[in-house]
């Protein structure tokens, strides 16, 4: 079970819960400013050379090939780095959790308690309806992305290849890894990506993935009702709770469907 949490605010609280769509948003509209950061590194001679190779030459060739390949890539790689940060951009973007009564998720996500969580029921690493979903990686800096995968990856984008041996490696890099500091979300990405024939945008799923829907410690009546109106017309499969403060620990309790207030 993976589960995203919402405000009732939000606009992916109607989207989920009254037309059972999800959106994969560009990176640039998530919350975090270092988004698909890199550092890009420029090859030495016998990187280059093994990238000839693999690009078709002969070795007999290389020594004179190797003057033009080295111009090339000099004067490209500010090329290659934005079309491929661009491309990067352009790349649909859907965030999950593990953890339903995270403490932070909850005061960040949630509106302060006050929101919903929904628990979905989506495979992995390859969902149906979701597509390719893996865990995040988290670090201090900085992946490195070496600029001969970038022209690996544009050169194969310019004659239809959809796959190729660097492309899980770049795309790990640049768009399932995140800082330290998030270490807490553990967080699991799915993305579409414009080199699979997708991108950004909203996707509609069927109402069935929707396993469990949450409501927060401070939810309100109101927020109950509405949540409670949705749960019936869409998703009466689902498990219907709520949270509560633990009377002892720094912890949420889980309470029987169908809460009283």
């Amino acid at each position: 079970m993976l589960y995203k949490y919402l405000s009732v605010g939000s606009l992916s609280f109607k989207s989920i819960l009254e037309n059972q769509e999800v959106y994969f948003s560009p990176p640039s509209k998530l919350n975090d400013p270092f988004e698909i950061m890199r550092n890009y590194t420029f090859p030495d001679e016998d990187e280059i050379k093994r990238h000839l190779v693999g690009r078709g030459a002969k070795p007999k060739n290389l020594e004179r090939l190797m003057p033009g390949a080295i111009e090339t890539l000099r004067s490209n790689h500010k090329l290659l780095i934005r079309e491929s940060e661009s491309i990067a951009e352009r790349a649909g973007i859907f965030c999950l959790t593990p953890h339903a009564s995270n403490l932070l998720m909850w005061a960040h996500y949630g509106d302060s308690h006050r929101g919903v969580c929904i628990g979905f029921d989506i495979e992995r690493p390859f969902d149906p309806d979701f597509g390719h979903g893996y865990e995040v990686e988290y670090s201090d800096i900085y992946p490195n992305v070496s600029v001969l995968e970038l022209d690996l990856m544009m050169a194969a984008r310019l004659y239809g290849q959809k796959k190729l041996p660097c492309y899980d490696d770049v795309v790990t890099k640049s768009l399932y890894t995140k800082s330290t500091h998030w270490r807490y979300e553990n967080e699991i990405r799915y993305v579409r990506t414009l080199l699979l024939g997708t991108g950004v945008g909203s996707m509609g799923f069927p109402a069935g993935k929707v396993k469990e829907i949450i409501l927060g410690a401070r939810a309100s009546n109101e927020t109950y009702e509405l949540v409670e109106a949705y749960h019936k017309k869409y998703f009466a499969h689902a498990k219907l709770m709520r949270l509560e403060v633990s009377g002892s620990r720094y912890e949420l309790d889980y309470l029987k469907s169908e809460p009283e207030y």
